[in-house]
Formats: C-alpha cells, sequence, structure tokens
C-alpha cells in the first residue's frame, strides 16, 4: 500500500506527543490529522473516515476507550483500524479491556518510532489484503449476477439473505425486496412446500441434494441445494441455485451458454479454477484447468490435463499429501472442504495457497470445482503480527511472555529427564547515565548489541529474553549441575568486559547477574525468578561479584 495514499488521524491532548508522532509519520510518508480533544475526533473520524485512528486513552472530554467503542460499532467505520496509546504503564487487564472495545492495537508512551511504524504497516498491510478480498467479492457478486441461473443463499428457516438478479427477473420483482422473505413464500406457500425440494431435503441431511421440482406456477426447475458450514462443521446457511427447465431445448442451450460464461469467467478470474471428474478408479480426474494455474502452482494447463500429479510437483510432500487425501474424500462423500498449503516458487521461495472445493453429482455424474488463491500477504501479516506479539521490537529477543512460556516448557523437560534449569536474572551497572549523555538512540543501540553478547555465551537451545528496561534473563535448560551455570555467567562476565563501539564512542558496560536453579532454589517459575533477582541485586552492591548464586 503506498503510503501516501493513507490517511492517519492522531488524538492526544499532549502537543509534544502530537508533534512527535505527526514528525515521526510525516517521515515514514503518511498524511496526518489531528485532533486534541475527544469531541473533535470523532467528528473528524465521520467526516475523513481515516485508515488507521492512533488514540489516546485518556482525553479531557471523551475517553479514548469510548471512542474506540463508538468508531468500531459505526458500520461505515468498522474498516478503520484504532491503536490505543496510554500515558503509563498499563497491565494485562487494562489491555484486555482496551482490546476489549474493538481495538487493534495497543501502545504504551513513551512511543518508540519503530514500534509505532511497525504496528502502522502490520495493520495497513491487513486492511490491503482486505480490500483486495473484498473487492474480489464484489467481483464474484458481479459474476452471479451475469449469469442465467437462479441464485439464492437462505438461512436454516429458509428466510432469504442473498439472492441473484436472476431471481428477482424470473418473478418480476425488486432484488431489495426479496431479502428477509421466505424461500417457499416466493411461490405462493405459507410453508415448506415441497418434500422433494432439495433444499428441504439438505437442510435436513445437511449434504449438498439435486432435484427436478415442479412449482405452483406450472415451471419446472433443476434445482441444487449446498448447506455452508463453519469451521466447527456446523451448517449455517445454503446456497439453492435453480434453471428453468420447462422448455427442455431451451434448457439445454441456457446450460451451455452458462458453461461456456463459466469457463470464461474461470480462465479470466484471479487465482485458478480445476473442474475434476471421476476416472474408472474412483481418483479425481481433471476435466477443466484455467490459465490462472501456471502462476500459482508453477505448471501449464495442458500438463495437469495429461498428469493429474504435476500439479502437486512444488508442493512439498506432506502438504501435498494432506490436500489430495482431502481431495479425494471431498469427492467421494460430496462435501465441500478449505485448505491451505505451501508451493515452492521458481527462487525457492515460498508462497500459500488457499484451495475451496464445491462438489455435486449431476444426471449419474460426479463433478467437483477446485478454487486456488494467493493468500501469501495475508499469511506473512498474520506471522509478523504473531511474531512481534512475543518479541521485543528493540533487540528481537523474546519478550516477557515468551520467556515465561519457554521456562515453563523448561521445567517441563527437566522434570521429565531429571535435570535442571539454570535461570540467569542480569542487570546493566551504567545504564542510565548512557542515555543521560549520549541520548536514547544509543541507548537502544547498546541494549540491542548486549543481546547479541548474551546470545554468543549460550547453546541455541537455551533462551536470552529482555525482561524490560536494561534487565535481561537467560533460560539454561537440561543442565546436570551449577557448574553449568558457572561456565555462562563467566562467558558474560569476560563478554560484558569488552568495551561497546557506539556512534564512535567507546563505553564500557558490565553487568551484574542473579543465579537460581530449578528444582534446587524453587519449584515455580515466580519463585525461581523472584530469588534470581534478589541474588543480582546482592552482586549489583557487592564490588567484588559480577554474578551471585541463591544459597537458600
Amino acid at each position: 500500500m503506498n503510503p501516501e495514499a493513507t490517511e492517519i488521524l492522531v488524538v492526544d491532548d499532549d502537543p509534544t506527543t502530537l508533534y512527535q508522532i505527526e514528525r515521526v509519520l510525516k517521515s515514514a510518508g503518511y498524511r496526518v490529522r489531528k485532533a486534541s480533544t475527544g469531541r473533535q475526533a470523532l467528528k473528524l473520524v465521520h467526516s475523513i473516515k481515516p485508515a488507521l485512528v492512533l488514540l489516546d486513552v485518556m482525553l479531557p472530554d471523551i475517553g479514548g476507550l469510548e471512542i474506540c467503542r463508538e468508531i468500531k460499532s459505526t458500520t461505515e467505520l468498522q474498516s478503520t483500524y484504532v491503536i490505543l496509546i496510554s500515558a503509563v504503564q498499563t497491565d494485562s487487564d487494562d489491555r484486555a479491556q482496551g482490546l476489549e472495545t474493538g481495538a487493534d492495537g495497543y501502545l504504551v508512551k513513551p512511543v518508540m518510532p519503530r514500534e509505532l511504524l511497525a504496528q502502522i504497516q502490520a495493520m495497513l498491510r491487513i486492511r490491503h489484503a482486505e480490500i483486495n478480498l473484498e473487492e474480489h467479492k464484489e467481483w464474484y457478486e458481479m459474476v452471479l449476477n451475469s449469469i442465467h441461473e437462479l441464485v439464492l443463499c437462505m438461512d436454516r428457516e429458509m428466510t432469504i439473505l442473498w439472492a441473484n438478479q436472476a431471481v428477482a427477473d424470473s418473478l418480476n420483482l425488486v432484488l431489495d425486496d426479496l431479502i428477509g422473505q421466505k424461500c417457499y413464500s416466493l411461490w405462493g406457500e405459507r410453508e415448506r412446500f415441497c418434500h422433494k425440494c432439495p433444499v428441504t431435503r439438505s437442510l435436513e441431511s445437511e449434504k449438498p441434494d439435486h432435484a427436478i421440482v415442479d412449482t405452483p406456477d406450472g415451471r419446472i426447475w433443476d434445482v441444487r441445494a449446498y448447506p455452508v458450514k463453519d469451521h466447527e462443521n456446523t451448517m449455517v446457511s445454503i446456497v439453492e441455485i435453480a434453471q428453468d427447465v420447462t422448455d427442455v431445448q431451451k434448457g439445454r442451450q441456457a446450460l451451455e451458454r452458462s458453461e461456456k460464461l463459466l469457463k470464461e469467467v474461470m480462465a479470466h478470474m484471479p487465482g485458478a479454477v480445476i473442474q475434476y471428474g471421476v476416472d474408472a478408479e474412483g481418483d479425481p480426474l481433471p476435466l477443466f484447468v484455467s490459465q490462472g494455474i501456471t502462476e500459482l502452482m508453477g505448471v501449464g494447463p495442458d500438463e495437469v490435463l495429461q498428469d493429474p500429479g504435476k500439479v502437486w510437483e512444488n508442493v512439498p510432500p506432506d502438504d501435498a499429501h494432506r490436500v489430495y487425501s482431502n481431495l479425494s474424500a471431498s469427492l467421494n462423500d460430496e462435501m465441500p472442504f478449505d485448505a491451505e498449503f505451501r508451493v515452492k516458487d521458481i527462487d525457492q521461495s515460498c508462497k500459500w495457497i488457499r484451495i475451496s472445493t464445491v462438489p455435486y453429482s449431476y444426471r449419474q455424474e460426479k463433478l467437483w470445482y477446485a478454487m486456488l488463491s494467493d493468500i501469501t500477504l495475508i499469511k506473512k501479516a498474520q506471522e509478523e503480527m504473531a511474531y512481534r506479539a512475543m518479541h521485543d521490537y528493540l533487540t528481537g529477543l523474546p519478550n516477557r511472555e515468551l520467556f515465561l512460556d519457554r521456562l515453563e516448557h523448561a521445567f517441563s523437560q527437566a522434570s521429565r529427564y531429571g535435570n535442571k534449569v539454570g535461570l540467569i536474572f542480569s542487570d546493566l551497572n551504567e545504564f542510565k547515565p548512557v542515555n543521560d549523555i549520549y541520548g536514547h538512540m544509543v541507548g537502544d543501540k547498546l541494549l540491542f548489541q548486549v543481546g547479541q553478547r548474551l546470545l554468543k555465551c549460550v547453546r541455541k537451545s537455551d533462551t536470552v529474553a529482555r525482561y524490560g528496561g536494561d534487565e535481561f534473563v537467560m533460560i539454561l535448560g537440561n543442565i546436570m549441575s551449577a557448574q553449568d551455570v558457572h561456565r555462562v555467567a563467566g562467558k558474560v562476565t569476560e563478554e560484558m568486559q569488552k568495551d561497546f563501539v557506539l556512534e564512535g564512542v567507546r563505553i564500557n558496560q558490565c553487568c551484574s547477574m542473579g543465579i537460581s536453579i530449578y528444582p534446587d532454589d524453587a519449584q515455580d517459575a515466580a519463585e525461581l525468578i523472584k530469588k534470581a533477582d534478589e541474588c543480582m541485586y546482592r552482586a549489583k552492591n557487592d564490588p567484588e561479584l559480577t554474578y551471585c548464586f541463591f544459597r537458600g
């Protein structure tokens, strides 16, 4: 997304904060609007509909949580992202309360430019993907409105939720008037009128159904019904596709035109479409493959038609086996399915593909459609958001939440194999003067380099995390004795005695360490951390000590 086409509203009653955030955003190429009160903010949100709002929690008139709640409850503003900013350090309950109002992110002042821009960029990437999906949805609706078949989407009570233009044209009604009506009422019936209607049967069996149906107005319809299920396999709606076949010849011609149109649409639509039949052995047999398969899967349509296995040529074996097994089961059971899998590109990088299926039977013939689309951008955005939620933005090390999770895992492994876990809690001795003398940017670079040096002192299986401020913690898993921790503490001491060179300045920065060992010193994480922290302060207050073990 081009940042110059993106407008961001910054809401804060602190002029200094407004100025600092505006400068950071403008330097990154975003257009910025500002507001210092809640009322001013709401007025601007409704008038300019920004892509994203950076919203202070505490405002002089209307609270940030209330503003966020109104934005997220307004239909025309639901695509606007909101990041709450708090002036004080908040605990998990405060953050949860903010996110429960619908906020998409939460920051604490002072906001670091790198973290701010990273969160904004990640959210705008997701927004861009959502816009693309919405455009695709509109495009598919346009295609459905251009075909001759009647297409209706209904809930379990047969209330019409969506219908294409063909339904309105067939019944001489206005399309908007159809929404909310019962399907059977369109034919002058007061209740579900036809036991042989595939919609009625499909609602009972929760499986696709097909039948030729006579309606009270004298017309004959070829009707197909497809249940739609959620991720828990619960049916939430049903799709009915009906074709007027009163005149057999006209019905055949209409079917031929529809098939031609469908193939034309599939040949040019985003992604790719494969139509499958069933061969003599009961395996899926491709009958039609759209041109989009080349870009997505790296093989041509003709190659797939000649050798069906070619379509999986660039897919990792585990993914290919899983998806192909589901594909075969979907065809045999006549049930749709969705799956995601990886494809190796020409440069050996991987992209993510989503496959969705629509199987059905027609006059003793089983057919099955697979729709494939590239979801790499969405997956990357999701992975980036997940990574940033568990890692420190400044050093790239695990944050406190991930550290606690890995500590519990280390406990579990130690209990299972009869080993121990060492915990080193370290704190820089003279970090504040670095910030005061050389500035916070130099201080940030120092913290990054400290993290890198600590990583050099441990095994790949160990964990180095930033606990907060200038505090770091190290988890040494599967050790046999305290001597193993001694060796690591000695390495850390040696590494930290070397000068740091930052911005052309040599800085000497030692650290103090406190050490506790599971299960010798404590049986749970909180107690182990507390004892290591106490030992660290003991070492910090003793000029003769660099590190100190807990001695119960």
